[in-house]
């Protein structure tokens, strides 16, 4: 059993070696991974179909846990070797690590190896059950994430003399790259979690300024994130349609409050102040640089398909999706919410006014996904039929 040393130096391969060719096809693969865990299966993938190796998996260092090393990946046609693994093999920190490579490399932080496992003696008794699984060599490598041991990557071959010094620290550039994708999507989580409660404190700032609909954008937003992962959009867009709903009425902040909270309905002068609450979100909005439009869709969310609505008069295609998702829910949920001066409609008198509005005001595909949806919170069994306002009887 041999361990690679820091200084070593050795000749570059082209990239038809097998693990060139893994290296490679991982750092392609990171435009098409959307997580971490994607990430690290799709390099124990590339790991394997590149070598043509019998076995690839990734074991993450636990630091919570009496077993510090927990599988999050493998991927080959050997793959049963980890499941008849004994849980001492594969947990146990502190047992048999002088002979087994895995727990090694992940005591030592240096990548392991052996050319041929019948021949190291080092390796004994771990490489008997081994050699059972067909494989005759391979190589253990740990996986630094900003510094910091994250866990080992682990490799098989059936071939005597696959891994040898220069292929093991070819690899190693593998498990660099792999550190920086999964530091990069860790990264990626803590901006959006901080993004998304930042958004929430805006959200219930808003709220707080009118206590009659407290609660409305989280209910919008919920609503709209239900509507938009029903019509089968991809996770990026639902997080932005999810966000841009939480902040839709953001603009009331510059709303009197008087007006607010006034128990009854608007004048008309009263009612174009109200509608000021559009632009000033978009005043708020614009300034900041989200990675969806979220300006353009707090701005449109009150436009209507036939061109009605406010405040451009915007019409049809040219509405975004995602404000034609949370105008349905934003009118749902104020159909649904007593006010002081109307009480609540019912399920069956909200999906009546849904009906009566879609192809005119509200786009066909999201009403009926709303009302899906409705109805299978409802628990009832049919669902009204849709039809268009142009296909209603004078």
């Amino acid at each position: 059993m041999t361990a690679l040393p820091e200084s070593l130096t050795f000749p570059w391969r082209p990239a038809t070696e097998p693990e060139w060719r893994a290296v490679l096809a991982s750092t392609a693969g990171y435009a098409s991974t959307d997580s971490e865990q994607a990430l690290i299966v799709d390099v124990c993938a590339n790991a394997v179909r590149a070598g043509g190796h019998l076995l690839a998996w990734y074991g993450r260092y636990d630091h919570s846990q009496e077993g510090p090393l927990r599988p999050v990946a493998v991927f080959g046609p050997a793959a049963a070797y980890l499941d008849d693994a004994p849980p001492e093999w594969v947990n146990a920190y502190s047992r048999d690590e002088a002979s087994n490579p895995v727990l090694r490399a992940l005591a030592t932080n240096e990548c392991v190896f052996s050319q041929d496992l019948a021949a190291d003696d080092g390796l004994a008794p771990w490489s008997e059950r081994a050699i059972t699984y067909g494989f005759r060599s391979f190589a253990s490598l740990p996986v630094p994430v900003q510094g910091v041991l994250d866990g080992v990557l682990t490799m098989y071959s059936g071939q005597v003399g696959a891994f040898d010094e220069t292929a093991v620290a070819t690899l190693g550039i593998l498990c660099a790259q792999v550190g920086n994708g999964i530091a990069r999507y860790r990264a990626a989580t803590r901006v959006n979690e901080a993004l998304e409660a930042t958004i929430r404190v805006l959200s219930r700032a808003v709220e707080a300024r009118d206590p009659y609909t407290a609660g409305h954008q989280l209910a919008v937003s919920a609503l709209s994130e239900q509507i938009a992962t029903r019509l089968g959009l991809d996770p990026f867009e639902v997080q932005g349609i999810r966000l841009a709903a939480l902040v839709h009425d953001i603009g009331k902040v510059g709303i009197p409050s008087e007006l607010l909270l006034k128990p009854g309905p608007m004048r008309a002068v009263e009612m174009t102040l109200i509608r000021e609450h559009v632009n000033i979100g978009v005043e708020v909005l614009a300034t900041i640089d989200f990675p969806w439009p979220l300006a353009t869709v707090v701005e449109q969310h009150h436009e209507r398909l036939d061109g009605t609505g406010y405040p451009n008069g915007t019409s049809g295609d040219d509405i975004l999706l995602a404000a034609r998702i949370i105008a349905v829910a934003d009118t749902v949920d104020a159909m649904t919410r007593d006010r002081p001066y109307k009480f609540k409609a019912t399920l069956e008198q909200t999906i009546e006014a849904l009906q009566a509005g879609t192809g005119s005001l509200y786009d066909p595909t999201v009403t009926q996904a709303c009302i899906t949806i409705l109805v299978e919170a409802s628990q009832l069994l049919v669902v009204p039929s849709m039809t268009s306002n142009a296909d209603r009887p004078a």
